[in-house]
């Protein structure tokens, strides 16, 4: 039995939503925290030029870990590494499936959480907002979409379809 487009067009919204949670939410979070921190006078704006390179580095790290959010993307959402270990539902695969974006989520979360060390280190807000674009960028570049779940799903054969409304 195969799944339906509408529960498998379900899952996919599910997973853009949780996306979007971590990814714009977190970086929102982090910002309004940093906001905060300096309002009460816990974060001080560094002498001009002494952490410049941190900066760099950082932003550096942060356009590595974009491109092995693509790689992994490319390596695990696919219907053979999907399929290495029987599935019997789609509730399992549903599951495997998240987890897999939670974990690319959480990557594409790093340069927002490395722009907010570098906004408590530095008092500059100019790389910590240049890293939470980056964030942005990873959860364009990760984000579902229904015909890509739709194929990622099409191969597989379930014993019976899923009708709880995880």
């Amino acid at each position: 039995m195969k799944a339906d487009r509408y529960e498998i067009s379900r899952f996919a919204m599910r997973i853009l939503y949780t996306g979007l949670l971590i990814d714009v939410g977190g970086a929102v979070a982090l910002f309004l925290i940093g906001l905060y921190m300096e309002s009460q006078g816990y974060i001080q704006i560094a002498e001009a030029g002494s952490v410049d390179i941190l900066g760099y580095v950082l932003l550096g790290v942060s356009a590595v870990e974009l491109l092995i959010v693509i790689v992994l993307k490319k390596k695990w959402l696919n219907p053979a590494s999907l399929g290495q270990t029987p599935v019997s539902t789609f509730k399992m695969l549903k599951g495997r499936i998240m987890t897999l974006y939670l974990i690319l989520f959480f990557v594409a979360l790093s340069p927002a959480i490395y722009g907010f060390l570098f906004y408590l280190l530095s008092g500059l807000q100019d790389m910590f907002t240049l890293m939470a674009c980056l964030t942005l960028l990873g959860y364009l570049m990760v984000r579902p979409r229904p015909e890509f779940i739709e194929k990622l799903v099409e191969p597989f054969e379930f014993a019976r379809v899923s009708s709880d409304s995880d």
